[in-house]
């Protein structure tokens, strides 16, 4: 994180829209706090999102993923969705120091308690290096500070670069990313990871991730992510 994005007053003016009335914890003033989307209807118990009728939503009964567990406090909409934005292409790095605070309060304490150190999904070097900077990794390592736990951040390697996902489908995205991660060393057995990106949507990327860490020797993987996409589908057998 470049000296500029440390020294950055996010807790003196709002990181959405630079009032000066703000929370310090969050970096958001009250209008933008309360304009912030959280989920409204129950949340899929595996991962994460919103569904209508409590327990699993259709996608993780019929096909289970890897992960134990997917967690994120946010939509991504509106605001999520702007500064989201920033901290990935606008080299806002500074704006992983708030989102990260965020992230922290989605996460259960007994799951916390459970897990032995902190990863992240990597870049592919190429967009490592045209971008600088990996995202997810700063939210990471701000997340390991606030949470007390080592951050150990290369553990996973993306073995081939992947196709822009954006537009996809989700039977597009668990195609594209079938295979792409590879642990670069055996893990502690009985290891507990907390995995760590910026967005879920289908779950494909963080999916492909934990069956590169389990493989490796991981117990269990817990996935957070800042915000989580659309409500899962409905499930048409009904």
């Amino acid at each position: 994180m470049k000296l500029l994005d440390r020294i950055f007053p996010w807790n003196l003016c709002c990181i959405a829209c630079n009032s000066e009335q703000v929370d310090p914890e969050s970096g958001l003033c009250a209008p933008c706090l309360q304009a912030l989307s959280f989920p409204q209807q129950f949340i899929c118990e595996r991962c994460g999102r919103e569904i209508e009728i409590r327990g699993l939503c259709a996608d993780c009964m019929q096909d289970p993923p890897i992960f134990d567990r997917a967690m994120a406090p946010l939509l991504y909409d509106g605001i999520i969705r702007h500064l989201l934005h920033l901290l990935k292409y606008d080299n806002k790095q500074y704006l992983a120091i708030p989102l990260a605070r965020l992230m922290a309060e989605a996460l259960p304490a007994e799951i916390s308690a459970q897990c032995t150190l902190i990863t992240c999904v990597p870049l592919h070097k190429s967009r490592r290096r045209k971008r600088g900077y990996n995202q997810s990794a700063l939210l990471a390592k701000e997340l390991a500070k606030k949470c007390n736990l080592p951050l150990h951040e290369n553990i996973l390697q993306r073995v081939r670069k992947t196709e822009f996902q954006a537009h996809m489908t989700r039977e597009e995205r668990l195609k594209n990313m079938k295979n792409v991660f590879a642990a670069s060393e055996k893990l502690p057995e009985g290891s507990v990871i907390l995995l760590v990106d910026d967005i879920f949507t289908t779950g494909a990327t963080v999916n492909d991730c934990a069956r590169a860490l389990k493989k490796a020797g991981a117990e269990k993987v817990f996935v957070l992510t800042v915000a989580t996409g659309s409500q899962c589908p409905k499930d048409k057998s009904k």
